[in-house]
């Protein structure tokens, strides 16, 4: 009896994520001082002297309140830049793992209905466990949504995540039907290729924002 051609699952993503990237230093030591100018015994070289000192101090003064506010600046940004990437880990390494685990006993209850169509022809079975995917996706759907998206990175990754669902959700509501109708395998299939467009463009994201904060993580293998 032929298969049913089941797509490839969403993929989970780290369980824990290796090593940040060692924070740049930023060098806050003060220029070198001006070498001293030479002492003159005549009292004009000594004034002059003396009001060129004051000049080199007054000279060092700019730098130094240009670089506190440089540096207020800098701080502001990198504060900002911590909180968007505490967001993203937030999602990719508590919030997606947490959906990732439910889909795994979702499949798997799945997969042992269709089987035992596939291997005894209990079509029965195999409507059942379908019947429950499809509403079980349909609640991770709505979890999916409900996931916190603050920042505008995170945004297009969310979207991308509630659409794999939404995907696979209808995937296996072409199977259920494709066990009644035969020829509607070729739809199964078509719908699979769309939703693996839609997990490697989810990949491609977490990927390269992970590579923008340096964060080095690992995606479970599809099962």
């Amino acid at each position: 009896m032929k298969k049913f051609l089941l797509p490839v699952l969403l993929l989970l993503l780290m369980s824990g994520c290796g090593g940040m990237k060692a924070e740049e230093a930023n060098s806050t030591d003060p220029p070198p001082d001006e070498p001293s100018a030479g002492a003159s015994d005549e009292t004009d070289g000594e004034t002059s002297t003396a009001e060129e000192g004051k000049e080199q101090v007054e000279d060092r003064k700019d730098p130094a309140a240009s670089a506190e506010s440089n540096d207020g600046v800098n701080n502001s940004e990198r504060g900002e830049e911590t909180k968007e990437e505490a967001l993203f880990m937030q999602f990719i390494a508590v919030s997606v793992p947490a959906l990732g685990q439910q889909e795994v006993a979702i499949r798997q209850r799945v997969q042992d209905g269709v089987s035992r169509y596939e291997v005894d022809g209990d079509k029965e079975a195999a409507r059942k466990a379908l019947d429950e995917g499809i509403s079980e996706y349909g609640s991770l759907v709505k979890q999916a949504e409900s996931l916190p998206a603050a920042s505008d990175e995170l945004k297009p990754v969310k979207d991308e995540l509630v659409n794999g669902f939404k995907l696979y959700r209808e995937t296996l509501e072409l199977i259920r039907k494709t066990i009644d109708d035969p020829s509607m395998s070729t739809k199964v299939e078509e719908k699979t290729l769309e939703y693996g467009e839609s997990v490697e463009r989810y990949r491609a994201m977490v990927d390269d924002i992970s590579k923008e904060y340096g964060i080095d993580y690992e995606m479970a293998p599809p099962s």
